[in-house]
């Protein structure tokens, strides 16, 4: 079998200092490795999806560890990524349907004793709270029977909310934990592993840094994209986000983005 490397460690760690030191000062990034201190050979990282930032954060988490990421196949699409994503043996999946291919490489790769991470929601959150985890994620876990972790950027929503045109200072508290040792998996059901998947993925980052001050000059420059439905009038496409505040022009409705997650959230039924 033809060896599955590990992302170049000549590039990964100068690559990881530089990043760790921008992101530090730029966004305090804490990190809590406690959760992996006994992490050695092949394992799987399990990490809530909330930023685009997430592949960097959760490598901060993971340092010394050089992990294989899984990601959607359609960054390789793009030609500035194509690149990055071959040289840091990135493992790809197709969205929303079953890939066997990608189930191959993960195996070949824990059999190389690399570390996997995987976001098994499948998606990014566009409001801060995790979404489902994908079905079959219980059944990977159970048949590679490896350590599995978890990794969860506090914070990360709140700095790079997928729907914002610019980033917020704040803080973002990276913590680890381990989900399962090897050796208790095979005693497990796949719904008591699927209830600790569940658990370890959900989260909330409002809740999480509720004593967190997230700033930045606009901090509602970009909600219009993604409400577009007045919670009042019901009219479509008709409101502006600007100057922290947003505005939907035929019922009157204003709002600071201070109050808009509760109200939002709430017609929404989120």
């Amino acid at each position: 079998m033809k060896k599955f490397k590990k992302p170049p460690a000549l590039i990964y760690y100068p690559a990881y200092f530089i990043m760790r030191v921008y992101y530090r000062i730029a966004f305090g990034v804490t990190v809590d490795r406690s959760g992996i201190e006994d992490m050695k050979g092949a394992s799987i990282v399990l990490c809530p999806h909330l930023s685009n930032s997430d592949h960097f954060l959760t490598a901060f988490g993971l340092f010394p560890h050089r992990p294989t990421f899984v990601m959607s196949e359609h960054f390789a699409g793009f030609p500035i990524l194509r690149p990055v994503m071959k040289m840091m043996r990135v493992i790809t999946k197709k969205m929303f349907c079953a890939d066997v291919g990608t189930i191959m490489n993960i195996r070949r790769a824990l059999k190389c004793g690399n570390t996997i991470v995987l976001f098994p929601e499948g998606r990014l959150t566009w409001y801060g709270h995790s979404l489902a985890v994908t079905a079959g994620t219980a059944e990977l876990v159970k048949s590679c029977g490896v350590d599995v972790y978890s990794v969860t950027s506090n914070g990360a929503y709140l700095t790079f909310p997928k729907w914002r045109k610019k980033n917020r200072r704040g803080k973002i508290n990276i913590t680890t934990s381990k989900l399962f040792a090897a050796q208790e998996i095979k005693d497990l059901s796949l719904a008591e592993i699927s209830a600790r998947i569940d658990a370890a993925i959900l989260h909330d980052d409002e809740f999480a840094m509720a004593s967190t001050k997230y700033r930045c000059k606009d901090m509602s420059e970009g909600l219009d994209g993604i409400i577009y439905k007045c919670p009042e009038c019901m009219s479509e496409f008709k409101m502006t986000a600007k100057n922290n505040h947003i505005r939907l022009c035929f019922s009157g409705f204003d709002t600071e983005f201070q109050r808009i997650s509760a109200k939002i959230c709430d017609f929404l039924n989120f």
